[in-house]
């Protein structure tokens, strides 16, 4: 008997018992027993437990003797989590706060185990940060599997994205894998690349577990459960900076409180009519497909939207946020709201640099190295820095407006937490008084962190005084340049060419371009729909299997995605389009026509 490893499953060749292990099901397309590849540590451990005379050719990793270059000594909370994590069997999450060394717990779990290993982070900057931890401190060549890289080593760094296309078919590869921000594993489609690795050895490092569509629940079977955790309040002070949390209260001007009142009106009125509990779990859902249906629907939905809009983008909150700034002259202050429109009128206004997420790799990486540097005091962003970013200087955070998740807000302290000599921390919180932020702000401050904050009486403003700045722009040149010794000071800004929506908007080319990646996860989604509706007809084994590879994925085939979808369906190669005429062409065969 045989057991192997075929994509992102387990096979069970030539099995003659009368009970398989309990993780496999009959294929009878194939006539072999067939398990998930996550099932690979306990099938093994049944299969010699029984005393089933076996080979094993599934794994393809190989054990290693990985070293620390000039190791630092561990702080408590870190050698605590790796033997928590040892006790429940090298399986598990540790769940630590940001700026706390989740990353060095990862290095001591691989010098622990001592196998292949692959950590998966959510996005390319998070990517290459794990390169170079991973090159400085083992000393040793580090694959890539993401951002144009295809570099399979024995230590491997991959995005979310590349490592669930690729599992299928490297799962066997590695012994130990690391999920970097874990909560994004239990994603729809995230979660197959924990699902098709057979990687006996798992570890989960995050903040805030926690998601809203309740999907965490997952990671138990994914990873393992929640080995050890740590609060900032443990935490803050000997290993986190010292911090503060500051709950500001702004009241809009009386315009602004009229239209935030009308369109609240107008969306309540039709909630009312239609039954609807935006508070129960199908409120939302429901909204949304009457809006459709109506224009009366449409219009509640817009006034919805604009309400929320009044309420996170007052202009009293613009007055406050000048204010902050001015009390922090020569601190690095983040400005973080819910939206890029936000994000661009204050850069413009303070004259300080923005980070969205269309902003070129290498102008935010001049941005924040520029900013941990001292050159820029404070940058702007929306969510692009919640999580992924090595901003060690940053002391101080302003949130204007976000969402009314815990992860969120814990993420955002978690920026001004890296500890360093003299630092104290300090987070604003900007909330307008008296409308839905009220119940946004408390719903995200649901968090032991936030225990025992300060909060101000609400500021009001008025519509002489909630006119933009007009002389800004020298106030913020006086205020907020770089205070360098020996060199001139600057505004925020100036060196750095900010793109402007409209150019953006250009630049992306909108919507309408359809990568071919993008395509193939289309294939695979109505693949998984077409698997998952025969199953429940009774016609094939309740298991996910992943759908056969597409031809275009193998070296060499450059077709056209129309004639690599005839491939796969007809098993031949669809004719060539014929070549597209010229311009010169046309006109003569036009002419020739006397069309010309």
């Amino acid at each position: 008997m045989r057991l192997t490893f075929e994509k992102g499953t387990l096979l069970l060749r030539d099995y003659t018992g009368d009970d398989a292990p309990p993780a496999f099901i009959w294929d009878a397309r194939i006539d072999h027993y067939r398990a998930q590849a996550a099932y690979y540590r306990d099938s093994l451990e049944y299969l010699k437990r029984t005393g089933v005379e076996f080979k094993n050719t599934a794994p393809r990793y190989n054990t290693l003797s990985l070293q620390l270059q000039s190791p630092p000594d561990p702080h408590p909370h870190q050698a605590e989590s790796i033997e928590a994590w040892k006790q429940h069997g090298h399986r598990g999450v540790v769940v630590l706060p940001t700026g706390s060394g989740k990353s060095h717990v990862a290095l001591l779990a691989m010098v622990e185990v001592q196998r292949s290993a692959l950590v998966v982070a959510p996005t390319i900057d998070l990517m290459i940060q794990w390169y170079d931890l991973l090159s400085q401190s083992f000393g040793s060549v580090v694959g890539l599997l993401g951002g144009g890289y295809h570099e399979i080593e024995d230590l491997t760094v991959a995005t979310y994205d590349s490592a669930y296309m690729h599992m299928e078919r490297l799962g066997n590869r590695w012994g130990l894998v690391v999920f970097d921000e874990v909560h994004h594993l239990p994603g729809e489609m995230y979660s197959h690349a924990a699902e098709m690795c057979l990687a006996p050895y798992r570890l989960g490092l995050t903040a805030t577990p926690e998601r809203a569509d309740g999907q965490h629940i997952m990671l138990d079977s994914l990873v393992g459960p929640i080995a050890y955790e740590r609060g900032i309040k443990e935490l803050s002070g000997k290993y986190l900076a010292e911090y503060r949390v500051e709950r500001r209260q702004v009241q809009m001007v009386a315009e602004e409180r009229v239209h935030y009142e009308a369109a609240r009106d107008e969306y309540q009125t039709f909630l009312s009519d239609k039954n609807i509990r935006l508070a129960t779990a199908n409120g939302w859902r429901n909204f949304i497909m009457l809006s459709a249906k109506s224009p009366a629907g449409r219009r509640a939905l817009h006034a919805y939207r604009r309400h929320r809009q009044i309420a996170l983008g007052t202009t009293a909150k613009i007055r406050v946020l000048e204010e902050i700034l001015k009390a922090h002259p020569r601190d690095r202050a983040l400005i973080f709201t819910n939206d890029n429109e936000s994000v661009h009128e204050i850069s413009k206004t303070f004259l300080v640099p923005a980070i969205t997420h269309r902003t070129r790799t290498k102008e935010r990486k001049m941005i924040l190295d520029a900013f941990n540097k001292g050159d820029y005091l404070a940058l702007v962003a929306s969510k692009v820095l919640n999580e992924g970013v090595n901003i060690p200087e940053a002391n101080v955070a302003v949130v204007l407006s976000g969402s009314g998740t815990i992860r969120e807000h814990v993420q955002r302290l978690g920026r001004i937490l890296r500890r360093r000599k003299g630092k104290e921390a300090v987070l604003y919180e900007v909330v307008s008084k008296d409308t839905v932020e009220d119940r946004i702000s408390d719903r995200r401050r649901r968090h032991e962190a936030d225990e025992g904050d300060s909060c101000s009486p609400p500021t009001s403003c008025s519509p002489a005084s909630a006119a933009p700045i007009s002389s800004g722009a020298g106030r913020c040149r006086r205020i907020f340049c770089a205070r360098t010794t020996g060199r001139p000071r600057r505004p925020f800004g100036s060196g750095i060419a900010l793109p402007r929506p409209d150019a953006l908007r250009l630049a992306s080319g909108g919507d309408s371009r359809k990568t071919l990646r993008g395509e193939q996860n289309r294939m695979d989604i109505r693949a998984r729909k077409r698997n998952s509706q025969s199953q429940r007809n009774g016609n094939v084994p309740r298991l996910y299997l992943p759908p056969p590879r597409w031809p275009h994925r193998a070296a060499g085939n450059h077709g056209t995605l129309a004639t690599r979808v005839s491939k796969t369906q007809t098993g031949k190669t669809a004719p060539s389009p014929a070549p597209r005429p010229d311009r010169r062409s046309l006109d003569q065969s036009r002419c020739q026509r006397g069309r010309l």
